[in-house]
């Protein structure tokens, strides 16, 4: 259709102010009057025009709209723009336009952040995904200070903006997912593959603007099971509070066998500590010997996600929880009492002990030393980055040559040992890959 005419509108626009733009069609009045009206930080400034829309295909440049000299592009700085199909009106405009809003909000289009900052790609968040390109513009570097949930915390420091009853993010791991990896022989030595669990785990600690726990998320991710028998997972949390008990519901574990009883809380009965029992048999998410054989299948990992939800109104804190000294572990063969932990790692209260001293085992509860060899040899690793294991039967040894000389330092030495930074730290051929 070819372009109408405009009446003029002019606005003083201060230099260096960000100003929020809305331009509304109606949908075509009668005697073919249509009217747009535009909208300033809100308020409606109304002008008329005179004929068809353009529908051919432009850009946001302002090359044919009189935004700055007459066929000269747009001078100024762009940010958050949208399109709707629909014609906004002004509450609705004013409502929003100083906030980030849902991506899958009804009747929204096209929502471009111009958050990239780098680059010619620009992401719609939509899931219409009408992605732009960037061209003959530069990246700004802008910082916002919207207070979309309007819960007195900036968006730009809001790892939550749009739920005001959330505010940071905490995680252990910092950086990603830690690992852990069992041997489930205890007590006797096995083939030391360390590859009978491989779980990826990262703990998510969700508080609101005053810095109180609203709820912890807890991603396990069953990346391995080289065992043949039914184990279960678990795990304890022994410095946290003894408000958790009653401040606090668990959801989101996998509990098959009978073989686990919880309080209404979702916490296991019968301990002390509160524990979180995460899966019962863990064949039942992957069966046994996944990836830990090259010839074998590949099996995508699993992800159990556990939710710790703090009642409403409570002021527990972080510490309170004390998620970096958890205690992981895993019984074996659905048998609730086997349990096999860390190095030096206490047991629960439902553990047998009675294996203590028996076998390999070299135990001792008087000196606090627990699952461990008289050696230094533990049944449990943990590693705060995703670990690289051994091939099904291949001594964990012959994978990291230095893996002995940090067990027999106790500790003290090649704390890096699983690293790859250098040459002679580990030998390709007895670790199992992943295929790409």
């Amino acid at each position: 259709s070819s372009q109408g005419s405009w009446n003029s509108y002019q606005t003083e626009i201060a230099s260096g102010s960000w100003f929020h733009w809305a331009v509304v069609y109606n949908g075509g009045a009668a005697s073919n009057a249509e009217r747009l009206k535009l909208y300033t930080n809100g308020q409606q400034k109304t002008f008329d025009f005179s004929g068809n829309i353009p529908t051919t295909s432009a850009d946001l440049s302002g090359q044919s709209a009189t935004l700055s000299s007459p066929g000269q592009s747009f001078t100024g700085i762009m940010d958050e723009v949208r399109v709707w199909s629909v014609s906004r009106t002004q509450t609705e405009i004013q409502s929003l336009y100083e906030q980030i809003i849902p991506p899958m909000t009804t009747y929204l289009e096209a929502n471009w952040r111009l958050d990239e900052g780098e680059g010619y790609d620009i992401y719609d968040e939509t899931d219409h995904a009408r992605h732009a390109t960037r061209n003959g513009c530069e990246w700004q570097q802008y910082v916002n200070h919207w207070d979309s949930d309007s819960d007195g915390i900036a968006d730009i420091d809001d790892d939550h903006p749009l739920d005001y009853h959330k505010a940071f993010d905490n995680f252990y791991p910092a950086s990603n997912d830690g690992t852990i990896a069992f041997e489930d022989i205890w007590p006797c030595l096995g083939d030391a593959d360390y590859n009978d669990l491989i779980m990826g785990y990262q703990f998510q600690t969700i508080t609101n603007p005053s810095n109180h726990v609203i709820q912890i998320v807890g991603h396990f991710t069953i990346r391995a099971n080289g065992a043949v028998q039914e184990n279960g997972f678990g795990f304890e949390l022994p410095d946290a509070s003894s408000d958790v008990f009653a401040k606090v519901s668990v959801s989101g574990y996998e509990h098959t066998t009978g073989t686990i009883q919880t309080h209404a809380s979702g916490f296991e009965s019968g301990q002390d500590h509160p524990t979180v029992m995460v899966v019962d048999n863990i064949t039942k998410s992957m069966p046994g010997y996944s990836n830990t054989v090259d010839w074998m299948v590949y099996e995508k990992p699993t992800t159990i996600t556990i939710i710790m939800d703090v009642n409403e109104g409570s002021t527990m804190v972080a510490d309170d929880f004390s998620i970096s000294t958890w205690n992981p572990f895993i019984f074996i063969h659905k048998i609730r009492k086997n349990e096999v932990h860390l190095l030096n790692y206490s047991p629960t209260n439902l553990a047998n002990t009675s294996n203590f001293g028996q076998c390999a085992d070299a135990s001792n509860p008087l000196q606090n030393l627990y699952y461990r060899t008289a050696g230094n040899v533990a049944w449990g690793l943990d590693f705060p980055v995703a670990f690289d294991y051994p091939v099904e039967n291949t001594d964990i040894s012959l994978a990291y040559p230095h893996f002995r000389d940090w067990v027999n330092s106790g500790g003290t030495m090649y704390a890096d040992w699983y690293d790859n930074h250098s040459d002679g730290y580990r030998k390709e051929q007895f670790i199992y890959q992943v295929p790409e």
